[in-house]
């Protein structure tokens, strides 16, 4: 990007990761925002080998356990219920700061919020409002002047400007959680593709299964805490649970496990009922699919926690899985409801 002319459209979490590093070294950077980030300081500091040798052996063991305890599956928990969920005057007064032009001000921290701090992706930065200081860097409210199409030569608005550009980067988002699984032709027992089964509404049994997919299993994916969880954590609770069922299988001569449509319409319903307790409908975020035109909008991930879900799972597994048909290699079935 150095010494070129680039645009950036979306000012999620990669849209300021790009915005910042490329302020500084482009020709040109023109910045086509929908909605102002709330983005938080990413305050980092260098540790020491010494430091990170003392914590591998006295602090690891302490705090990989710690992570089924909290909510998000970190070290540390999240703020005590009944925080505020907007910034106080003091708190946007410290980015106003930041920022020289009022104009500018208005578009990155407008004095009425876009939305409830945290229903959409927190992003992190380092120098991302100081970018806006720049002379070589402007700020299109798209809310204002929308973009109507993009030509070979860059970006055309309503009022018929076209800038001019080298690079475009969309930041844009991406098909989360449902997408990458819905792209690949996998279909069911019934012939039809799994991404022609969830355009109708997403159905899975504890965010791992989906009924008439059976051998199928998914960690990290739609209706688990995904999008809500330290990601390794997720990963390893719901791969280990994935091992200890095969593992089940295989001791008890069972060949093919498959959750029960009962089971998952009564997950639907309870990843739905937790999400609707949250403030995530104040916002047009993929957490819900809301940032892919056509999608359906729902929730897509398990917002009640690690340990609610961990709980959740082991219940399941203590209890011969239930809510899965297990069938052994003689046809023998067995289905455990709750």
């Amino acid at each position: 990007m150095t010494g070129k002319r680039v645009g950036v459209i979306g000012t999620g979490a990669s849209g300021v990761q790009v915005i910042q590093e490329a302020g500084p070294i482009v020709t040109h950077l023109t910045v086509f925002q929908r909605t102002p980030n709330l983005a938080l300081p990413m305050n980092q500091s260098p540790i020491s080998v010494a430091t990170q040798t003392k914590m591998k052996k006295e602090k690891y063991p302490i705090l990989f356990k710690r992570r089924l305890q909290t909510f998000a599956g970190f070290h540390y928990d999240n703020v005590p219920l009944g925080t505020r969920c907007t910034m106080s005057p003091e708190e946007r007064e410290k980015v106003l700061e930041r920022i020289q032009d009022p104009g500018m001000q208005r578009k990155l921290a407008p004095e009425k919020p876009p939305h409830p701090f945290g229903v959409k992706r927190i992003s992190l930065e380092q120098s991302y409002y100081e970018v806006f200081n720049r002379p070589n860097v402007d700020l299109i409210d798209v809310n204002e002047n929308p973009i109507i199409e993009i030509t070979p030569k860059g970006v055309k608005m309503q009022d018929g400007a076209v800038h001019e550009l080298d690079v475009l980067v969309l930041a844009t988002g991406f098909d989360a959680l449902t997408g990458s699984i819905s792209q690949i032709d996998i279909k069911g027992m019934d012939g039809i593709s799994i991404g022609d089964k969830w355009k109708q509404g997403l159905s899975t049994y504890l965010g791992m299964t989906v009924a008439g997919f059976p051998n199928m299993f998914f960690p990290y994916g739609p209706h688990g805490p995904t999008a809500f969880c330290n990601g390794p954590t997720c990963a390893e609770l719901q791969g280990d649970w994935i091992v200890d069922c095969l593992t089940y299988l295989r001791q008890h001569n069972y060949t093919r496990i498959e959750a029960t449509q009962e089971g998952s319409e009564a997950w639907v319903r309870r990843v739905g009922n937790i999400f609707s307790k949250g403030l995530f409908g104040h916002a047009k975020s993929w957490y819900r699919g809301a940032n892919v035109p056509g999608k359906r909008v729902e929730p897509l991930n398990f917002t009640g926690g690690v340990p609610l879900y961990a709980n959740i799972i082991q219940e399941s597994a203590r209890g011969g899985y239930t809510d899965f048909t297990l069938t052994s290699a003689t046809n023998t079935q067995a289905s455990y409801k709750l």
